[in-house]
Formats: C-alpha cells, structure tokens, sequence
C-alpha cells in the first residue's frame, strides 16, 4: 500500500498515556482507532539498542526485562519536571525527548492503516493531557509533540474526551462525572453537558480535581511490595533495595525488578476475575552462593485490596473536593463514567458505587473512550489551509467546551509571599481569555531591575514554599522573566502593573510594565508550536 505524500486535514486524537499510549481518527461518521502493530494501544515504552535505533511500544516493552538499563517507561509521570533527565549510553533525555519518540510512532502507524484506510502525512493532532496538569507539564507536551513534527491544535483534558464520546450524536442533558484513573494520574472532572442528535454539544466544566502521582502503577507497586516482603522472609533478599550491598549486581537487581513487575501486572489482571493468584517467578535472582532462587507466592483478593483501599480513598476525597467546589451533591450527579485501564480492577467500581449508591456507566471501553473523544473534537477544529480538503473528516454540528481555570496563579513577592491574580475555578468561555492585573511597587532604593517568578498552586497558601501533608509544596514555580529599564527612584517610588492572561487551554501569558516610562516584558508560558 502507498503512503499519500499531502497532508492530511484528519486531525489525530492521542491519549498519551503513562502506560499505554492510543490514538484515534475521526472518518465516515465515527471515530476509529489507529492499529499500531496490529493493536488498539501500545505500551508508553522507549528502548534504545544505541543512540541511533531505538524501539517503542510492545517491542520495547520486552526489552525491559532484558535490558532495563536502557529502557524507559512511566516517563509522563516526569513531564514538565526541567531537572529530570533519563541517561542512556552516556547521553541524557529529557522527558519530552522520550516522549516525541513515542508521537512519531504513532504518526508513522496513522500514514497507513489496514483497518480502514491510509491517513497520509498526518501534521495535526489533539493531545489529551490529565485535567490537572501543571503549565510546565503541559509546556513539555507541546514541546514533545514539536519535535515529532506535529501541530497541537488543542490540549484537550481527558476527563473532557471522555465526555465528548459519551455524548456524540445523542440527545441528553444532564451533569456528567467523569472518574480518570489511568496508569500514572488520576482526575475527576464535573461537566453540564447538553448534546444533540445533530452534533451540536455544549459542555460547561463545574469542577476539576486531580492527584497528578496516583494509579495503576501505584496498585502494581503495592502488589510488588507484597510480593516482595514474602521473598525476603524465605530468602533473606530484599530485591525492591537498590541502596543496600546484598552481594548481587546492579543490573541484576534491577533485571529482578522488571520481573516483578511483569508479575505484579499479571496478578492485578488475575486479581480482577479470582479470589487469589498464585505468583510464580523462576530463577527470578541469584544469591551470594551462587544459588538460582525463585519466587512462589499466594496473594489474595482481600490482601490486595487491602493494600490498594489507601489509594483509592484518595481519589474518593478527590471526588468529595470537586462536588463540593461544584457547589453539587451526590444525589446532582446523573451520570458517572469511569475512564483509564485502572478502572477495570473492580474493587474501583465497587467504590464508586458506594460513593455514589448507583452503578458506573461502563458501555464505553475504558481504555479507548479519552482518544475517540478527542478524534471526535479535533474533526470540529479548522486545519491550516495547506492540508487536503475532505468533507469526510468534519462531524455534523460544533462542540463547545467552557473551560475553568485549572490553579491559582501568581507572582512571589517580598517575603516568600504567594500573591494571586487569577484564582482557580474561574470560568474561560469558548475562544475567550480572562485577564486579571494588579499593581505593585519597587522594594528597594535605586531598583532598575526586577525578576518575576510565577507560581500556581491548587488551592490558597500565603508563602510559596508551604507543604502539603506529602511534604511537597503547595505552590509550584511555572516561570519566570526580568522587567528592565526600570527608572532609578527611592524604594516604594516605582509603580509596576502586572497582568495576567488565560485562554482556554490555561495557557497563561504574563506582563509586567513600568508604570512611568512604559518599558515592558512578558512571558507566554508555552512553546512555539510546529
């Protein structure tokens, strides 16, 4: 089969996910999934066989056992963070770097498909990113999606996907929750949606809430804990401690780890449909004598729900947050739907439904549902002109999405002081920005320059560097720039104006400008996008 050299006007839905990466097109009056190696979805997973070739998806996914010095996965739980960097073979990779090679992986699949039809050079997508993200994660996203050569025309949060699919072509109105529980993060997203048979959709976002490091890998973390305690008793090895000298290699360790892994991942499945597993893993290490040992273990439903309830009642205070900040009760809510592979363990649905006292909506594929949706949305938006026309791509009617702001923003001032010029929850109308200012003066005589760090923070602090009861803080630094030419005056004499912008994918733009001589800067906090 030939690949179409023109551009493609299909716009690309991606979940790009922590553990697993899916994406979707919409043609002929539906969405559909992009086949990637014959598979619905491909493992988020990068391995690299040497600076030049790398695999990515199932492939790499095997390495991991074999070579996990060199092979990279989870790596969304570390976008946005600027320190973070993965090094492999004497050369370092930042999480958006992991990323794009993950993006054009899918964009190679989406040239041709043998599902339906060949897409062509794909250029436009929707990417889904968790409804809590922060600017700096979002920022890296952007950039991973540049450097895989495609253009972002909307990060759509997956709560808000998964609700579009949901409501395509049919005619409802009613408050919709949206219960995210992915590999890595975890949202909850409150909507007043009203669709239609003729495509037209209005969704107004009441509420989102989101735990950023929570799910499915925190549930294989804790099956690989249980495990792994019932090995040391009978072997004296604690294979989970890369910090002690137990005689036995690094790479060895960490070879055992990845064992355990694949393990753990197994027995959650198994978990899902019996009372108990049995865990077996052969010649999983070798100790000090030289002896090949094995792991052979029993673990129950009720151990591992057990050890899994912590968690998910975490996401139940998450839920109780978000209604409340809805001004919403329990009895409101018309319909929940549950979104992300981890909600297939069902000890999740079993707490929602003791949450809500009514069953989960589960007609939709768990998995799927987040980049059908954004298939959906992205066949609404308009393509730059030089991709090929094709009627067949367009839905019927025009999705509206009312946004809200996803955090408190703001700038430090004298003291470590948080002060807030846009406060989370405000509503973003559809193609609107909101825009807020305040005025402050120079703290210092003769002051001719000031920086400005930029912080957010999901709910009020008075100092930027308050903890939360994890003890990670409270407020987190997305920017900063310099206002210079600032007149030489005595302290408190200089008045400086800062303002910020919001569009609707929370995109913030901040300025800052001399009130005397009008000097000005600014910082918008995104990336240049392909």
């Amino acid at each position: 089969m030939s690949i179409i050299l023109s551009k493609s006007s299909y716009v690309l839905g991606i979940d790009l996910g922590t553990s697993t990466t899916i994406a979707s097109v919409f043609t002929k009056g539906k969405s559909r999934i992009i086949k990637i190696d014959s598979n619905d979805y491909i493992p988020s997973v990068v391995s690299f066989l040497n600076d030049d070739t790398k695999l990515v998806g199932m492939q790499a996914k095997g390495r991991m056992m074999i070579d996990p010095v060199n092979t990279v996965a989870s790596i969304k739980r570390h976008m946005g963070e600027d320190s973070y960097k993965v090094k492999i073979n004497d050369k370092e990779y930042s999480p958006e770097e992991i990323s794009a090679e993950i993006l054009k992986k899918i964009v190679e699949a989406a040239k041709e498909q043998d599902n339906f039809e060949p897409l062509g050079e794909i250029a436009n997508a929707v990417i889904c990113i968790p409804a809590n993200f922060t600017d700096n994660a979002k920022q890296a996203t952007l950039k991973a999606a540049e450097l895989a050569n495609l253009n972002v025309l909307y990060l759509l949060e997956e709560p808000v996907a998964a609700a579009i699919m949901y409501g395509f072509n049919a005619t409802k109105s009613q408050k919709i929750l949206v219960y995210d529980l992915g590999g890595g993060t975890f949202d909850v997203c409150i909507l007043d949606a009203n669709t239609s048979e003729s495509g037209n959709a209005n969704y107004d976002i009441l509420a989102k809430e989101g735990i950023n490091q929570l799910g499915g890998d925190d549930f294989d973390q804790k099956l690989m804990e249980m495990i792994n305690t019932k090995f040391l008793e009978e072997n004296n090895i604690d294979i989970l401690d890369t910090t002690k000298d137990q005689g036995i290699s690094k790479k060895k360790i960490k070879q055992a780890i990845q064992k355990l892994k694949e393990a753990a991942e197994k027995a959650k499945i198994e978990l899902s449909e019996n009372d108990a597993t049995n865990v077996l893993i052969p010649n999983i290490i070798q100790n000090e004598e030289g002896d090949l040992l094995s792991v052979d273990v029993e673990i129950t439903k009720e151990e591992f729900n057990a050890a899994i309830d912590p968690l998910i009642d975490k996401t139940e205070e998450t839920v109780k947050c978000a209604l409340e900040n809805a001004k919403l009760t329990v009895e409101d809510i018309d319909k929940i739907i549950l979104v992300g592979g981890s909600t297939l363990v069902p000890r999740i649905k079993e707490k929602v439904k003791d949450i809500f006292g009514i069953e989960p909506y589960s007609n939709f594929n768990p998995r799927t549902i987040v980049s059908e949706g954004a298939a959906i949305f992205g066949a609404t938006l308009s393509v730059p002109s030089d991709c090929v026309e094709n009627n067949e791509v367009k839905p019927e009617g025009d999705i509206n999405i009312s946004q809200i702001v996803t955090h408190n923003l703001g700038i430090m001032i004298s003291g470590m002081r948080f002060s807030k010029l846009i406060e989370k929850g405000i509503e973003i109308p559809k193609g609107q920005v909101i825009s807020e200012e305040k005025e402050y003066s120079t703290q210092s005589d003769n002051q001719t320059e000031l920086t400005l760090l930029i912080y957010q923070c999901d709910e009020d602090v008075e100092f930027i560097n308050e903890k939360n009861v994890e003890g990670n803080d409270k407020a987190i630094c997305i920017g900063e720039f310099k206002l210079s030419n600032i007149p030489s005056k005595p302290k408190g004499e200089e008045k400086i104006v800062v303002k910020f912008d919001v569009n609707e994918e929370n995109i913030v733009n901040v300025t800052a400008k001399c009130i005397s001589n009008g000097s000005e800067s600014n910082v918008t906090l995104d990336v240049k996008r392909s």
